[in-house]
């Protein structure tokens, strides 16, 4: 199975991060992207790959022992990894500290079993994942004015998640919560 350990979002923040998407989509008429349905946006904290059976067991006995004190976060600012490149378009969340520290948490106790440590982690939440931007200067213009709401939720767990791909996107599903 696909998988990946994840936080889910609240539906205050996700009613948020839609109408940042329906902004986007009015200000910037000539994109062709896929935006991320809102019943799976997510924060991703580590994408695991194919995974069998053996695997996820080790994955779910090494989470089980992470413990951490609950921490809020709010949404921040809508953006784009690569301006010269755009192929993800994000909001990003703040303060990042507790969440970087809990996804290097994971890291560390996922590369005991043999999963390698991420490169870099940027935490994000996917928009949209961007095809064609005929005028990028102005697309990355217009996201910078997007004002996003900063609404607070609290993380309290993460899920190893199973993603299955379909031609009209991808269905999540919890393996466990942690």
């Amino acid at each position: 199975m696909r998988c990946f350990i994840a936080i889910d979002l609240p539906e205050k923040a996700k009613k948020e991060l839609i109408s940042v998407q329906k902004q986007i989509k009015s200000k910037n008429p000539d994109i062709k992207a896929v935006f991320v349905k809102p019943k799976v946006l997510h924060i991703n904290l580590k994408f695991l790959g194919e995974t069998d059976d053996a695997q996820a067991k080790k994955i779910k006995n090494a989470l089980k022992k992470l413990k951490f004190e609950p921490f809020k976060i709010k949404l921040s600012q809508a953006g784009v990894f690569t301006p010269q490149f755009i192929r993800v378009l994000w909001v990003d969340v703040s303060p990042k500290e507790q969440l970087v520290r809990l996804q290097q948490d994971i890291d560390s106790m996922l590369e005991k079993e043999g999963f390698k440590q991420e490169r870099r982690f940027e935490a994000h939440i996917t928009l949209a994942r961007i095809k064609f931007v005929k005028d990028k200067f102005e697309f990355v213009k217009n996201i910078e004015k997007i004002k996003v709401k900063p609404i607070e939720f609290e993380i309290k767990n993460f899920s190893l998640k199973k993603s299955t791909l379909t031609p009209e996107g991808p269905i999540y599903e919890d393996v466990i919560k942690f």
